[in-house]
């Protein structure tokens, strides 16, 4: 691993922590969805969070990857914009915490 100096800020949402996290249980539900893994979160200084989360689609059925950005607590109707540094740092939270499957991180590994 190379320590290129910079020093990323993790943690995770207080509503991640309110619903502890049991192995094959969702995260969080919604009417729209739910989390099948711990997110990888990047919060910044402002305050503002940025998550990688691993969705059930409950009318699709369809398993998905969100990329969110959320302020106050509320996630923002608006793209999710990062510095490469800062994405960096936060698909590296995310595949710790195995948000992306085995074959999804080896095409990935292909393209790179």
């Amino acid at each position: 691993m190379v320590d290129n100096g910079i020093k990323p800020i993790f943690r995770v949402c207080d509503y991640y922590k309110a619903t502890p996290i049991a192995e094959g249980h969702p995260v969080r539900k919604t009417k729209y969805a739910q989390e099948l893994c711990e997110p990888g979160i990047r919060r910044f200084p402002s305050g503002n969070e940025a998550p990688i989360e691993k969705l059930h689609i409950k009318e699709s059925g369809e398993e998905e990857i969100r990329f969110s950005w959320w302020k106050d607590g509320k996630i923002m109707p608006r793209p999710l914009d990062l510095s490469e540094d800062d994405l960096i740092a936060l698909f590296r939270d995310a595949v710790a915490k195995d948000v992306f499957t085995p074959a999804f991180r080896l095409t990935l590994r292909s393209i790179l």
